[in-house]
């Protein structure tokens, strides 16, 4: 009797120290919970366990059926408390294991495939599924769980449970969180998963939605084609999975899929089922075996095609800094957005763009107006200077603007002039109703020699104009300048060069022209 109440005794000890075990392993911080600390706690935890069954086994040998309950043993139900704390905290170990994953020595010995000495070679551990809540997977990751876990009589509920929550993650693992890893709590739990996912007629919708909804091909593409073919077989598989009749649905199946077919290989399609004498419906095998060649075709063409594929850029002005200065204030904002700048007259703020040699478009140094990038233009007259430095004046085509400096010895001008004719066709054109003056005059050539020359007199022009075929006549020296020419109807003209001659006694500066007036000049 001593030796029974001995074993009571010590079986009561061993479930304080599980339960206290149990409560100081919750409490551990995390850097201490590493692979090799939850491993020396499950072996300890199997001692407690294997000692706790010997006497357990000896107590039911020792006591007979009738003065069990007689025993605080019995009576406390103490095995059945000690073996739901032992399931509980190593199902809680066990958990933290699998997911820190398997050590440096179990991937080798599990991924890496070896042969033994009888020729047979090991296969790598097949991993458990997972599942996240997505419908269309459940029929997947049901038949593999219920193959590696729930049909295996090897494992435990318990264990079974366990291998069961590891699998899940977001809203399915959410969906079990209430059941505890115990063996009683493990066909409930699976139970509560299928009534939720086993959902056919929700599946098949989503099934439906992912093959009618797919993209048309704009263009003949081989991964665009692929990915179509793909999905399409995907679907159709599940569906018949789900015990769907998919097998007499060739003619819808077809048609959803033609339709979102290329022109391209639309038409080559309608050609293969032309040759077809027989005219029955195509079978979707046919089109899955043209669908085929067809993306294996375009994977060898496209390679070549995309080498030759000029590639389209945009081009910005930028400036060389750091950081954004305003050069008028020196704040950090751009010049447009300066609301002292913007606090002057137009004719200052002229003067400070044109002073500091910045662009008249985009008011951004290191480049003129005429080498901007820039698309943007005066919101008030659409011309290509920017609003802050529009003036009245330049609407009505009234003034002209003009900027000159000195690079190198060579004289470079900025120039916008004004000129009421601009294109020659338009001058000479019959039946416009409009008759300009026109006069010959003597033009000594740059050698000294004399010519007669017909120039066109515009009184509304503000300079005066020559055609490169004059010049060359002439011999005149060209100095190079940049300026734009702008006419009626918004019609503008880029000058490069300006060139000094001589008419009769007078010497005027005029502008040469490259194109644009060549049938003026009648020598």
């Amino acid at each position: 009797m001593e030796n029974i109440e001995k074993h009571v005794v010590i079986q009561a000890d061993t479930l304080e120290k599980v339960k206290k075990a149990y409560v100081n392993y919750k409490k551990s911080p995390k850097e201490r919970l590493t692979a090799g600390y939850v491993k020396g706690r499950i072996d300890t935890l199997e001692l407690y366990w294997k000692e706790f069954k010997v006497l357990h086994e000896i107590l039911i040998l020792s006591i007979p059926m009738e003065q069990r309950q007689a025993t605080n043993y019995f009576a406390n139900n103490m095995f059945e408390e000690f073996e739901e704390a032992y399931y509980a905290y190593k199902g809680e170990m066990m958990s933290k294991l699998d997911c820190m994953g398997p050590t440096k020595s179990e991937s080798k010995q599990t991924l890496t495939p070896s042969i033994s000495n009888s020729g047979e070679v090991k296969l790598p551990r097949i991993s458990l599924p997972s599942f996240n809540g997505d419908y269309t997977e459940w029929q997947s990751f049901h038949d593999l769980f219920m193959a590696l876990v729930h049909n295996n009589e090897s494992l435990q509920d318990v264990q079974k449970l366990h291998y069961l929550k590891c699998s899940l993650a977001g809203e399915a693992e959410a969906l079990l969180r209430q059941f505890s890893i115990t063996a009683e709590n493990y066909k409930e739990a699976w139970s509560v998963l299928k009534k939720r996912y086993a959902n056919k007629r929700y599946i098949a919708n989503c099934v439906y939605k992912k093959f009618f909804t797919q993209k048309t091909l704009t263009h003949e593409s081989a991964t665009a084609l692929r990915q179509l073919l793909d999905t399409s077989v995907e679907c159709m598989s599940a569906l018949k999975h789900l015990g769907l009749p998919t097998n007499h649905w060739d003619a819808i199946i077809n048609y959803s899929i033609v339709s979102k077919l290329d022109s391209s290989t639309h038409k080559e399609w309608e050609e293969l089922i032309s040759r077809d004498e027989t005219n029955d419906l195509p079978s979707f095998e046919k089109l899955k075996s043209f669908l085929e060649n067809r993306f294996r075709t375009l994977e060898m063409v496209e390679p070549a095609s995309k080498v030759y594929k000029p590639v389209k850029t945009k081009m910005f002005h930028l400036t060389a800094t750091s950081e954004v200065k305003c050069t008028f204030c020196n704040e950090d904002h751009y010049i447009y957005q300066c609301k002292q700048f913007s606090k002057q007259s137009v004719e200052d703020r002229y003067s400070f763009v044109q002073k500091n040699n910045l662009c008249f478009n985009c008011l951004i140094p290191n480049h003129n107006v005429f080498k901007c990038k820039q698309k943007t233009t005066c919101q008030i007259c659409k011309r290509k200077h920017h609003s802050l430095l529009h003036r009245e004046k330049q609407a009505s085509g009234e003034s002209h603007t003009s900027g000159e400096t000195n690079n190198n010895n060579k004289e470079k001008i900025q120039t916008v002039v004004v000129a009421h004719t601009s294109s020659a066709s338009r001058v000479l054109q019959p039946g416009r109703g409009t008759l300009l003056t026109t006069a010959l005059v003597h033009v000594t050539a740059e050698s000294g020699q004399s010519h007669v020359l017909r120039a066109l007199v515009d009184q509304g022009s503000e300079e005066s104009f020559a055609t490169a075929r004059a010049v060359e006549l002439l011999g005149l020296k060209k100095t190079k300048i940049s300026g734009v020419i702008s006419g009626v109807e918004e019609c503008e003209t880029t000058i490069k060069h300006r060139v000094t001659l001589r008419i009769q006694s007078s010497t005027l500066q005029v502008y040469m022209l490259q194109d644009k007036l060549k049938k003026i000049i009648i020598s």
